[in-house]
């Protein structure tokens, strides 16, 4: 028998022989018998036997979960014993007591409505002058453009007719038929 590969040897420590078609008695006497594939056996036993434990090790602990019922018989057995007349809140209180509030927030705005004021900003004289002002210069230039335009508008039309009569090549004189020949006398 040739020498056993990597594969076979650890199918052979797996019980899986009979998978790739050979005989663990076979497998036995080629080991008996051969220093090198034993020694090749007693290696993968080597790495078979650390990787079982580096997964044994992985594995969590098995944890028996009670039933539902008992769990919820057990927290009422225990909170009837603790409890002894006190409220959820009296244990609350015992275990850290409240905070003082903080003080009411100064607002911000305080003379705007919505923080929480009194009182609206009236207009000054200054924003009220400013305002008529920008609203009078705005109507003034839409009542000018309003009548200066029809003006404007037909400047511009007879600049263009200008342009295009000036732009038009002259046309090309007409030939001029020749001179009729002087009579022969």
């Amino acid at each position: 028998m040739r020498h056993v590969d990597e594969g076979t040897l650890h199918a052979y420590l797996d019980g899986e022989l009979a998978a790739l078609g050979a005989s663990a008695p076979e497998m036995e006497a080629h080991l008996a018998s051969c220093p090198d594939c034993h020694a090749l056996l007693d290696e993968a036993r080597r790495t078979h036997g650390r990787a079982a434990e580096i997964l044994g090790a992985a594995v969590p602990e098995l944890l028996t979960v009670p039933p539902f019922a008992e769990v919820v018989a057990r927290a009422r057995a225990e909170a009837d014993t603790q409890s002894e007349g006190r409220t959820i809140m009296d244990d609350a209180a015992a275990v850290a007591p409240a905070p003082p509030l903080p003080a009411p927030a100064k607002p911000r705005f305080r003379n705007l409505v919505a923080s929480g004021g009194t009182r609206r900003r009236s207009w000054s004289t200054r924003t009220v002058a400013a305002s008529l002002l920008t609203h009078a210069v705005i109507i003034a230039g839409a009542v000018y453009a309003s009548v200066h335009m029809p003006q404007t508008v037909k400047k511009a039309q007879e600049l263009v007719t200008y342009m295009e009569v000036k732009e038009k090549p002259p046309e090309p004189a007409k030939p001029t038929p020749p001179p009729p020949p002087p009579p022969e006398a």
